[in-house]
């Protein structure tokens, strides 16, 4: 795993864990706000039956009111006790007479309760709010009508107090959360970026240690062919200390191609980049008699990383040409629809062998077909194609590959953005 995959992991930790929290944060404030909102309704429900139930007496009864003061351990937070120091009245009417039995609002004259009783005797629920004012209406068996109303402006302002601290100090939480996930976050990848760090580091080392003793095998190889002419001997030797330097590379290949931040995003020509990195290869379909037919569309331009269309379109034509049937065809197609949009980029050729082939695995790195690993053939090492997946990742994109009555065919879709 490459830093660029690391640190997308790491973004995906951080906005997953970010989210869990604001979710838990949010049903513990609604929570708390909807269970204090019922105990206050509750409470000035309980209230107002009181205020329906006493006669005369301005007073609430002591014990009600005061039935849950005890020690902190033995407090229930779930009893529902009378409202303290309540502003309320209460009327009742018969036919068009009206009268307050009992009323201590400082603030309203007896017109006032009268029109607000009257008000209130035209809605609809017998208990209900009405502005400020929460209201009970009773019917007696008598026929009169008793309204307790009482001022729950305070209890209104404490449940709007508790509201706007649960938005504040959630938010602070998730600030908080936010800065601490990120840091634990690097400590948790930091054993993932040390581990690729060394891996990439190992493999460096390993590949310039082992191209020496290589380099010597093949020159000894070279001496013994001039001294005794060439035989299946020498000639062996040269074709498997061909083979290894070729792994070496890919090795390297491997260990950088997660590597994206040395490369610069710029405008390529995309149509020139692919005829320069085919024509190469042209020579070496003609020897092998492949027929090679080419749809590159003119003055196809993207923002691309240049290095990575040429690794790319490499890996895919000597893919093509080495797996192509005897005297088969290559189709190489490259299309862009309107400028700025999406490159699709097609490469096919005859393999008549390819029906039973299982594709799902095409993309796995050192996956061959061939479970012997066969040294004998194409020579492939099963890298090539894991590479041009990521390279198409990289670069936003997805690549495909599908066989169809004799000939196989992948298809890069590129966008140029980074994924």
């Amino acid at each position: 795993m490459g830093m660029h995959q690391v640190n997308k992991l790491r973004q995906r930790f951080v906005i997953a864990a970010m989210v869990s929290f604001a979710i838990v944060i949010l049903v513990i404030g609604l929570g708390i706000n909807m269970t204090v909102v019922s105990l206050n309704r509750a409470q000035i429900r309980k209230t107002l039956d009181h205020i329906v139930n006493t006669e005369s007496s301005n007073q609430f009864s002591k014990e009600d009111h005061n039935g849950n003061n005890s020690s902190f351990l033995e407090y229930n937070p779930f009893h529902i006790q009378l409202m303290d120091n309540v502003q309320f009245y209460k009327v009742s009417i018969r036919g068009k007479n009206i009268t307050i039995n009992n009323s201590n609002m400082i603030s309203s004259s007896d017109e006032e309760i009268i029109e607000s009783a009257k008000h209130i005797e035209a809605m609809k629920s017998n208990f209900g709010v009405d502005g400020i004012y929460s209201y009970e209406r009773v019917e007696k068996a008598n026929g009169t009508t008793v309204i307790a109303v009482v001022n729950y402006l305070e209890t209104l302002n404490n449940c709007r107090r508790l509201l706007y601290l649960t938005v504040i100090f959630g938010i602070l939480i998730l600030v908080i959360l936010y800065f601490l996930v990120r840091h634990f976050s690097y400590i948790a990848v930091r054993p993932e970026i040390e581990s690729d760090r060394r891996q990439k580091e190992f493999i460096t080392n390993a590949s310039h240690e082992l191209k020496t003793p290589l380099a010597v095998i093949k020159a000894d190889a070279e001496y013994l062919e001039m001294l005794a002419g060439e035989n299946e001997w020498s000639k062996a030797i040269m074709n498997q200390t061909d083979r290894m330097n070729g792994l070496i590379q890919n090795l390297v290949m491997i260990a950088r191609g997660d590597e994206t931040e040395e490369e610069e995003i710029a405008e390529v020509n995309v149509s020139k980049v692919v005829s320069e990195i085919i024509e190469p290869f042209m020579g070496l379909a003609e020897r092998e008699k492949k027929q090679v037919v080419m749809h590159v569309n003119s003055n196809v331009k993207f923002r691309f990383e240049a290095n990575q269309i040429r690794m790319l379109t490499s890996i895919l034509v000597d893919n093509a040409i080495k797996y192509c049937d005897d005297n088969g065809k290559i189709e190489i197609s490259l299309s862009q629809k309107k400028v700025g949009k999406p490159i699709t980029f097609t490469i096919s050729n005859s393999y008549a062998e390819g029906e039973n082939v299982d594709y799902t695995k095409f993309f796995e790195r050192f996956f061959r077909q061939d479970k012997s690993h066969n040294i004998n053939g194409t020579g492939g090492y099963g890298i090539g194609l894991s590479v041009a997946e990521s390279i198409c990742r990289k670069n936003g994109g997805q690549i495909r590959v599908a066989w169809k009555e004799g000939v196989i065919t992948f298809t890069c879709i590129l966008r140029g953005e980074r994924r």
